[in-house]
């Protein structure tokens, strides 16, 4: 099949609130910035609701810059479909704030159950 018979495009825009928890709560050097992980739901949502399958993996993001928000702010969500994976982007005015793939698929069940003790011990260590 013609490679680029796969590739779809979106562009979708997600609106960022002063009022959004995520981001009043996520203050760095003074400024409210979208916090790292929200790019991975977005990269999650937007990959499984643009090519309408599961996404099993998200690799290789790189975050270029924070978002800062001062006002309401609609970053462009872009997303290239190939065969199996998703090429994504966050960007505000063609300027890249966040990029990353994502492979598409079954997930995989979780092979191993995350020990509390252990966890637990690991953070008391770190205060």
């Amino acid at each position: 099949m013609d490679q680029a018979n796969l590739t779809k495009n979106i562009n979708e825009k997600n609106t960022f609130t002063i009022n959004d928890y995520y981001i009043r709560d996520h203050v760095v050097k003074g400024e409210n910035i979208v916090p790292g992980v929200k790019y991975l739901d977005i990269f999650l949502t937007e990959s499984e609701r643009g090519v309408s399958s599961e996404v099993s993996e998200i690799n290789d993001v790189f975050w270029v810059k924070p978002i800062k928000v001062r006002h309401d702010i609609s970053p462009k969500i872009e997303l290239n479909r190939n065969v199996d994976t998703a090429e994504l982007s966050v960007k505000i005015n063609d300027a890249i704030y966040c990029t990353g793939k994502t492979k598409l698929g079954k997930r995989p069940i979780a092979e191993a159950k995350l020990n509390m003790n252990r966890f637990t011990n690991c953070l008391l260590k770190m205060v």
